[in-house]
């Protein structure tokens, strides 16, 4: 508990103080396909600094990843952190609930019926809104959909903080196959329950290579 406190605490102070270093901690894999620049990095930052400032270890466990020890932490806003210890107050991070996936993640997913897939990608797609990290959410988005709806990375931030709640809830019915896309009726709610509110939203995912997926949604 005392190494999971020092990485938690080590890694959100150098997120707000030095973010040079705390980029550089990053596991590369994961930074390379979650931030395209430290001035990115920055941004995210800057963006939600009031919340990482106050994010407090709520949680936490110790696994073994190719034998290596992985300090697992989960803060009050539900957000992962993945610290892989080389030796003490050595580490790389990677971050968020969405992109990381459990152990055997993967075989369960692919021996899924591409209906499950498909209800378990949209899933994934809330996520990463609740998660605030829209850079990524935006990436999967289906290309023509994108490019009428959102030309700009800013268009779905704007759009995205404007319909969905902070901490959004996802319930639907069982996705259906149309024309090798899957369709699938949501309802979300406010997870925190400040607002009583729902929204209705039809979800079309294409399933891709592995787990990846493309995602859109009528707007």
């Amino acid at each position: 508990q005392q190494m999971a406190q020092k990485y938690f605490i080590d890694y959100r102070d150098n997120r707000l103080y030095f973010p040079e270093d705390a980029y550089e901690t990053l596991e590369k894999n994961y930074r390379e396909r979650r931030y395209n620049s430290i001035e990115e990095y920055k941004k995210y930052i800057d963006d939600n600094r009031n919340e990482i400032a106050t994010s407090v270890l709520s949680k936490y466990k110790v696994s073994e990843e190719n034998g290596k020890k992985v300090y697992i932490c989960l803060d009050q806003n539900n957000q992962y952190y993945f610290f892989t210890e080389s030796s003490v107050m050595q580490y790389t991070v990677r971050e968020g609930k969405y992109n990381i996936d459990p152990e055997g993640f993967e075989e369960e997913y692919n021996n899924s019926l591409d209906e499950t897939k498909a209800v378990r990608d949209v899933n994934r797609f809330i996520a990463m809104i609740n998660n605030k990290e829209y850079d990524f959410a935006y990436k999967i988005l289906e290309e023509n959909f994108k490019n009428e709806n959102f030309k700009t990375l800013e268009e779905f931030k704007e759009y995205i903080k404007n319909t969905f709640f902070d901490d959004n809830n996802v319930g639907y019915d069982d996705a259906k196959e149309n024309n090798g896309k899957y369709i699938c009726e949501a309802t979300i709610v406010d997870n925190s329950n400040e607002s009583k509110e729902s929204i209705k939203k039809t979800f079309e995912i294409t399933l891709l290579e592995g787990t990846d997926f493309n995602i859109s949604f009528n707007k």
